[in-house]
């Protein structure tokens, strides 16, 4: 396979995920339970900031330290199947979340993992778009606002662990919205997308010429 088919390959996933897997399309199911690692957890719902309803896990620990998880897309708080049949335009291969969890309890931390609207088993919102962060930065806002409310969550160190579409819509959040981080105390942002640099660079794989 030369290097422009890869790039066109790429590009056709990409554009697959946008059109398929987040305007309203088909949702990625979710596979895995935490109970598959031994992990006692909880299943837990509340609303966005907008009053979508979202549903999650809540993992307990013996501790006073909480990390919620906010995913990727077209993925939820479990991971993503890419290795079945119709998932596998990212490479064929299995994001499963689960042994992080683990790995994050066994340290001492409570766990709090959610999907974002209009991902696994969360309402439906904004017309089923995914606008990268832009309208999901209210689901982050949601999950802040329950982790305070819990009883036994509201007077725990709290961090975030945010994904891809998770790390946008937690910049946005935090950039509208400042006063609802004031618990936080760690940050964890991975792959932050920008989308005008994601088009330029297929563009450009693609050898497109710009103007």
């Amino acid at each position: 396979m030369t290097e422009l088919d890869m790039a066109e390959l790429a590009f056709n996933g990409f554009v697959g995920q946008w059109t398929e897997g987040t305007t309203d399309g088909q949702r990625a199911p979710l596979l895995r339970r935490p109970s598959e690692l031994g992990l006692v957890y909880e299943d837990v719902t509340f609303p966005s900031m907008d009053g979508v309803p979202l549903e999650g896990w809540f993992i307990p620990a013996d501790s006073d330290r909480l990390i919620t998880h906010n995913h990727f897309s077209p993925g939820n708080r479990y991971g993503y199947p890419g290795h079945l049949p119709g998932w596998d335009r990212f490479g064929g291969f299995e994001v499963n979340f689960l042994p992080s969890y683990k790995a994050l309890h066994d340290a001492g931390y409570n766990v709090l993992a959610y999907d974002l609207r209009n991902h696994g088993m969360s309402g439906y919102g904004n017309g089923g778009i995914c606008t990268i962060g832009l309208t999901e930065y209210r689901d982050v806002i949601g999950a802040l606002r329950y982790a305070a409310a819990r009883p036994d969550t509201k007077n725990m160190k709290k961090a975030l662990l945010s994904v891809c579409l998770g790390a946008n819509s937690t910049a946005v959040a935090w950039a509208k919205h400042p006063e609802e981080f004031a618990e936080i105390q760690a940050l964890v942002m991975l792959q932050p997308l920008d989308g005008r640099s994601i088009g330029e660079q297929f563009s450009k794989a693609l050898g497109f010429k710009g103007g």
